[in-house]
């Protein structure tokens, strides 16, 4: 009888249920000082008081956001010699950038375009030509030149975008938050990617500038997918966290693996795919990392205690998720690899459905006040 009174204390403290009179659960109560701000503990999960265990539920399912620490109203400036700009402009610099990245997309896959034409003229079977290889050439060379002034012409408030010269921006969010966003300017240029000089005037040149810009084209891809979830982080802030966010990325995922696992693809189709795939890997990363209520992190596994409602209200013990254990960080560059991903994909979303179904019951269980969830 004493070692069973001592175990209930000691169970207590960690706010576990026992079994009461007749193997009914029993609810335990907690301790009477009233609850303190949610810390995170190292050696024991933490305890989350209601109603804010409902609020922790729906953070976790993706239906709301934590709240947001107050945003800092004073930033320098310059922060580390980097330009900084208010909300307004932060916006108007994330659609230039996109646009500035779409076009120079565009204008390299024409190049291409041309490119494969200049190769195809070469051949002793072409056809009639309806104008000279001269027309392709120059063509050619005033897409170049395009591609150039549009590198020289992307500027914001006297910065050069796409050059090299600003490689990092800060920007204020929107969005109250402890820090403004920081984001990556790569350099797109000419000659970064290789395209400097690069010409068709014959067979050998043109199939070397095909090679490079088969090339550039998948740098300046992954670019623009990057500069796309920048300005939706901008203007919708930072992942908070959540399930439903989590479905949707693995769903994306699944669709590119499908279209990468295609035998009949060509290997720069497959290279694209994979920039796109391994941009929303790089968002589920994040989105893990961000995902938090208060100090506790929701999607890293471990434990929280859910307190129930009333002045002495049952504690649940709720498991959850780990994300970055799906084991789904891999690429789709060849057919065996995305086969590979589609499985792994697919076992991970089955992960996440019964992560969402546990959380359905786990909040039916706290709103009616009965056994605890695990």
């Amino acid at each position: 009888m004493l070692l069973r009174t001592l175990l209930r204390a000691a169970l207590l403290t960690f706010g576990a249920v026992l079994p009461g009179p007749g193997g009914a659960p029993a609810a335990l109560s907690t301790p009477a000082a009233g609850p303190g701000p949610i810390q995170a503990i190292d050696r024991a999960p933490s305890r989350v008081p209601f109603p804010q265990s409902l609020l922790l539920l729906d953070v976790l399912e993706g239906t709301r956001r934590a709240e947001p620490r107050a945003r800092r109203t004073h930033y320098p400036e310059l922060w580390n010699g980097s330009p900084a700009f208010d909300p307004e402009s932060s916006a108007a610099l994330l659609d230039l950038l996109l646009s500035a990245a779409q076009q120079e997309h565009r204008l390299m896959q024409e190049m291409r375009v041309l490119a494969l034409g200049r190769l195809d003229q070469s051949l002793p079977t072409w056809p009639h030509r309806r104008h000279p290889p001269e027309g392709v050439v120059a063509e050619f060379r005033g897409r170049l030149r395009a591609l150039e002034r549009l590198l020289l012409a992307t500027r914001f408030q006297g910065h050069e975008l796409l050059t090299g010269t600003t490689p990092v921006a800060f920007l204020f969010q929107p969005l109250p938050s402890e820090a403004p966003q920081r984001i990556l300017i790569e350099n797109l240029s000419t000659s970064a990617l290789g395209l400097s000089g690069v010409d068709i005037a014959d067979a050998a040149h043109a199939a070397e500038a095909l090679d490079l810009l088969d090339t550039a084209i998948v740098v300046v891809t992954f670019a623009r997918t990057n500069f796309r979830l920048d300005r939706q982080e901008f203007l919708e802030g930072l992942p908070g966290g959540g399930l439903i966010e989590v479905e949707q990325i693995l769903g994306r995922l699944s669709e590119l693996a499908l279209l990468a696992s295609d035998g009949h693809r060509g290997g720069n189709d497959r290279l694209l795919l994979d920039a796109r795939f391994q941009s929303d890997l790089s968002r589920l990363n994040a989105l893990s990392a961000r995902a938090h209520y208060e100090d506790i992190p929701l999607l890293s596994g471990g434990r929280v205690l859910l307190q129930g409602p009333g002045a002495v209200g049952t504690t649940r013990i709720l498991e959850l998720p780990d994300i970055l254990a799906l084991n789904i960080w891999t690429d789709i560059t060849s057919v065996y690899n995305a086969q590979d991903a589609i499985q792994l994909l697919d076992a991970a979303r089955s992960y996440v459905s019964e992560q969402r179904a546990a959380l359905e019951n786990a909040r039916e269980q706290l709103q009616r006040g009965t056994s605890h969830v695990r």
